[in-house]
């Protein structure tokens, strides 16, 4: 279903769906962009989404198999004890154990077209629920950061090099920002359905409903934006300057001599 939702969002990340304004604005410089005026690209080919929905797979692979395991304690991440089977000092929020414990339910067993639409949906709130959690002073209490911080472990319990896991917090975000375009279309299509259900015309309808601009600034301004542009601590901004530091490092790191 997650592999789904990616490919979805990434068909819905183009300006005949949800418009040039959303597009630009979700590419900005507050949100990481290089410039305030060059929309978002989101034609990456098959190969690429694979390998980036991979790496949001192990993410969220993480996150189901360790949220019900007990906390660690400050002792034992000192080392003091044995900390196999607990759960690093992540907390999911309500909401999004709610949309985890829902999804359990979905997949654990064979539903009809309907059922696996509303699985696919119940994904895509949950992965938005990850981006939307507000750091506060710990930012290792969110499931994303500390997902993030695990897929930049190797099979040798060693962190991996710069050069290799900067690309992984490049898919993220990156997957991120169609996974917000795509929630926007959803909840505008939704907000559409709804009006009509009230007795509004489909212009009618149309024309109330949020557009997927709006839709797509309010998600940005909460969760997206950089603190350096007076945004929120979020993961976003947490990865997107990790980020930055490795790409420096990239840049300040000689490559190996070649002989022809």
């Amino acid at each position: 279903a997650l592999r789904m939702v990616m490919y979805q969002a990434q068909q819905s990340s183009r300006p005949g769906v949800v418009g040039m304004p959303a597009m630009t604005y979700i590419n900005r410089r507050k949100i990481g962009g290089t410039t305030n005026e060059k929309p978002f690209h989101a034609r990456q080919t098959e190969s690429t989404m694979i390998k980036y929905s991979g790496w949001w797979l192990e993410i969220v692979r993480y996150i189901w198999r360790t949220h019900a395991l007990p906390k660690i304690s400050t002792k034992e991440r000192e080392g003091a004890d044995e900390v196999e089977e607990k759960r690093p000092p992540y907390q999911l929020t309500a909401q999004q154990a709610r949309l985890l414990q829902k999804i359990k339910d979905i997949a654990g067993h064979d539903g009809d077209e309907s059922e696996e639409d509303w699985l696919e949906t119940s994904v895509l709130m949950f992965v938005l629920h990850l981006l939307d959690y507000p750091l506060g002073d710990n930012e290792y209490s969110s499931a994303l950061i500390s997902a993030i911080a695990v897929i930049g472990i190797d099979a040798n319990s060693r962190w991996i090099s710069p050069l290799l896991y900067t690309p992984k917090q490049a898919a993220v975000v990156n997957v991120s920002r169609m996974l917000v375009l795509y929630g926007a279309m959803q909840m505008r299509t939704l907000e559409i359905a709804q009006l009509e259900a009230e007795g509004l015309d489909r212009d009618k309808a149309e024309e109330k409903a949020p557009s997927h601009f709006h839709l797509v600034q309010n998600m940005t301004n909460r969760f997206m934006t950089l603190t350096s542009y007076n945004g929120q601590p979020t993961p976003i901004d947490a990865i997107l300057r990790l980020k930055a530091y490795g790409i420096k490092i990239q840049f300040q790191t000689s490559a190996e001599g070649v002989i022809d």
